[in-house]
């Protein structure tokens, strides 16, 4: 988007939220908004004025929203100052006394150059020394539990001036025994609270612990707010949580409670849990979930008006309830969590050289593979009343990354993206109900004017938006909650069913497979999508396997992705004529060279033969269909003969480390996910869908599209990837093929990337580094 129109919505928006917050004028936009803060950006003596600030850099966020509208709190990164409550106003909050935040530099702007350069630039953004040091530290005040009354009273005073009714505020909990500081001390007091991690999986993060909300307390004397007598022998953690939170929330006025890191799952930002891969054993899931449905139900009967807030890993959807144990469907249909927050900080783990420790970050919670996790959980909630948010990230209050001044962009790609991420429902499209940002201050500033309101017109504007969609092109992500149960009751040691699919699709967007809808697989019959792409279907009931083969006779566009073995129902892979023989050789390869089949794609440009780990079995497909194969073993089938449109994938696995480029994840090589790609893509075209026309491995980009009730045709694009090629020209294209019924539009862009047509039936997008484009059209 140029800078000149950049410039002139930030003009049209300020001037529409000077007028009065009554003013018949300001949209209504159908949406909830929240931000997030932390307490020591306040003034602990004078919480009024900080009430003052905050409100006048702030208003124009929440002016027009008519859904839920608040502020979060976090109050020194812990639960202490929940638990460990005593009811005394007087008392002082248990804050850590030395902060260990990376705060101070200024990561304004883009790194230029080739990898080695913009290493070399990324080394000078964190040389400098004295005030603008990330060594600055902010502290907290001696902040007293009467103070947090203060201002969560100033905050509502002043949000009633404004005509902002019903305003939240809120306070998150974190579950580990200490974050960014030394250990907290109720966990010194209570160990038996915490659950500490078991053996780690290669490449996962080091030993931790958690609260675990199922584990029993010893008894300790102490008088607490909703516990005089002290805690008693056996006390379960979830109980003394709810009942300390009823106090503490009618006491300080939150009537919000978010639950964060290692207490929503007891293991974030990877797709391992606190045991590895999987949990234990089923019961052990058991345990964990009712732990976690138990902590809310009883948030809820000690303070009904609190709305109950938790929030993803940031790490795979697939491993909420294998690897961590927390099944979040049942819990959302518990009926006591309100609202889930996908912790979508794509740029603050996508982006290179924005923290002081690391150049590479952790690629595998990027842009795209926030798009799949957001997808997946969308529809796992799509059926509950709970609500679903994204974060919009901006700065960090303890970190040292800066999305919304390094990468506005991308950012602005995320906004579009997030909010028109849509689960296709018998009743319609289901998309997010609304925007958690996070955060609004980086040390002791503020997000500038310019920045609130780049996040206002953009966040109205894409849930406007939104709310006219009508339909989503591109291929639909099928969630079988059937299949997930199913996987459960067999996890033992080497079971790999390969059937991450949010990952796995969160990779092969990037060249451009267009990807912007989910749906479930009990209601296949009743929705419509240019191709269904599944992952484990192994437990499938009989009426939805029906259903498929269903589509299948009918032509639709259909992928199957899993181990032939263990993640695909033999009846599926039976569709396309794929079996599976047992291969167990003396020295299992882990990486085997892989060689174009007689179905490899065509449209698939600066790609050939490549080095990947092969299929734990034998699988034999017809030979006319395997795109590409290990010798005798299939990887990759497409079945396009006669009516059929077909594909399965036994999908090649990835690493999760962090701190290396994407392309060491990758294997080292990319040009297996650029095949699938572009094969998926084509099954797109063989159903006249809109569809990369070219898919070149040097050339990644992620495009999707969606129609809008007036028949208008919106299109999305970014340049979002890091870590794939190593020279100086990130720039990337695209080329495009439209529907029959699109090519008559005449594309309008937002910005300044005029799409060049190719012929009537192609356009081209060439996007500059970093940069995204919004086009529409009407029909």
């Amino acid at each position: 988007m140029t800078t000149l129109f950049r410039i002139a919505a930030a003009l049209v928006f300020l001037i529409a939220c000077a007028m009065p917050a009554w003013s018949a004028t300001v949209p209504t936009v159908a949406s909830d908004r929240w931000l997030e803060m932390d307490l020591y950006w306040f003034d602990r003596a004078h919480p009024e004025r900080s009430a003052d600030r905050f409100w006048a850099r702030f208003a124009p966020l929440y002016r027009g929203v008519s859904g839920y509208k608040g502020l979060v709190l976090g109050i020194g990164f812990t639960a202490d100052y929940i638990v460990s409550y005593r009811g005394d106003p007087m008392q002082e909050v248990p804050l850590p006394q030395a902060a260990e935040q990376e705060i101070g530099h200024s990561l304004r702007g883009q790194l230029d150059g080739d990898t080695a350069q913009r290493q070399l630039g990324w080394r000078e953004r964190f040389a400098s020394k004295g005030p603008a040091s990330a060594k600055r530290k902010v502290g907290y005040a001696p902040w007293r539990y009467g103070d947090l009354r203060r201002l969560t009273d100033a905050l509502r005073e002043r949000a009633r001036r404004e005509g902002i009714e019903d305003f939240r505020v809120g306070a998150f909990s974190v579950g580990g025994d200490g974050a960014y500081s030394g250990q907290m001390p109720f966990a010194r007091r209570h160990p038996e609270a915490f659950t500490r991690w078991g053996e780690q999986a290669p490449g996962a993060l080091g030993s931790s612990s958690h609260l675990d909300p199922s584990n029993l307390l010893h008894a300790h004397p102490e008088a607490l707010a909703a516990l005089p007598q002290g805690i008693p022998e056996g006390l379960p953690v979830h109980a003394l949580f709810a009942a300390q939170w009823g106090a503490l929330s009618r006491d300080s006025g939150f009537d919000a409670l978010m639950l964060r890191d290692f207490l929503s799952f007891p293991r974030a930002f990877t797709r391992y849990g606190p045991w590895g891969v999987y949990v234990p054993d089923a019961t052990r899931a058991e345990r964990n979930t009712e732990g976690l449905a138990a902590l809310l139900r009883g948030v809820k009967k000690a303070s009904p008006r609190t709305l109950t807030m938790m929030w993803s890993t940031a790490g795979s959807a697939t491993s909420d309830w294998r690897a961590n144990g927390i099944d979040l469907e049942r819990v959302a249909r518990d009926g006591h969590l309100d609202i889930f927050v996908d912790q979508t900080w794509a740029g603050a783990w996508g982006e290179v050289g924005v923290r002081e420790q690391t150049f590479w970050n952790a690629p595998i919670l990027g842009w795209t593979y926030q798009l799949g996790t957001l997808l997946m959980h969308a529809a796992v909630l799509a059926d509950t009343p709970v609500r679903h948010y994204p974060v919009i990230e901006t700065f960090d209050a303890w970190e040292s990354w800066d999305t919304i001044h390094t990468a506005p962009e991308r950012l602005r790609w995320a906004i579009w993206a997030y909010s028109h991420a849509g689960v296709k429902t018998p009743k319609g499209l289901r998309m997010a109900e609304g925007a958690y940002i996070a955060w609004a201050h980086h040390g002791e500033d503020l997000l500038g004017e310019e920045d609130v309101a780049f996040l206002s017109s953009e966040l109205d504007a894409a849930a406007e938006d939104a709310a006219q969609t009508v339909d989503i092109a591109g291929p639909t992500l099928v969630y079988s909650r059937d299949a997930a149960a199913g996987q459960m009751s067999r996890l033992a040691p080497g079971f790999d069913p390969r059937d991450r699919l949010d990952e796995q699709v969160g990779t092969l967007i990037k060249w451009p497979l267009p990807v912007l809808s989910a749906t479930r697989a009990e209601w296949l019959p009743q929705v419509k999508s240019d191709l269904f792409v599944f992952g484990a279907s192994t437990d499938l009931p009989p009426a939805q396997l029906a259903a498929i083969e269903h589509l299948a006779e009918q032509g639709q566009a259909l992928a199957f992705f899993g181990s032939v073995t263990s993640g695909t129902h033999p009846k599926l892979s039976g569709l396309l004529g794929v079996t599976s023989l047992p291969h167990k050789p003396r020295l299992q390869d882990r990486m085997l060279r892989a060689t174009p089949g007689a179905a490899w794609p065509t449209r698939l440009a600066n790609a050939g033969a490549f080095n990947a780990p092969p299929p734990a079995t034998q699988v034999r497909a017809p030979a006319a269909a395997v795109v590409y194969g290990f010798g005798e073993t299939a990887g990759l089938v497409l079945d396009q003969a006669g009516g059929r449109n077909l594909a399965l994938w036994d999908p090649v696995p990835f690493f999760d480390y962090w701190y290396r480029p994407l392309k060491d994840l990758l294997n080292g090589d990319p040009t297996p996910y650029a095949v699938v790609a572009a094969t998926l893509n084509a099954q797109l075209a063989r159903a006249g869908a809109f569809a990369a026309a070219e898919v070149d491995l040097a050339q990644s980009g992620t495009v999707s599209a969606w129609i809008r009730r007036d028949g208008s045709v919106r299109m999305l694009a970014g340049n979002l990837e890091e870590g794939l090629r190593d020279d100086a020209d990130r720039s990337r294209r695209m080329t495009l093929s439209l529907p029959q019924s699109w090519r008559a539009c005449r594309w309008h862009p937002d910005g300044a990337v005029m799409p060049v047509a190719v012929g009537t039936a192609q356009i081209r997008l060439d996007l500059p580094p970093q940069g995204s484009e919004l086009l529409h059209c009407k029909r």
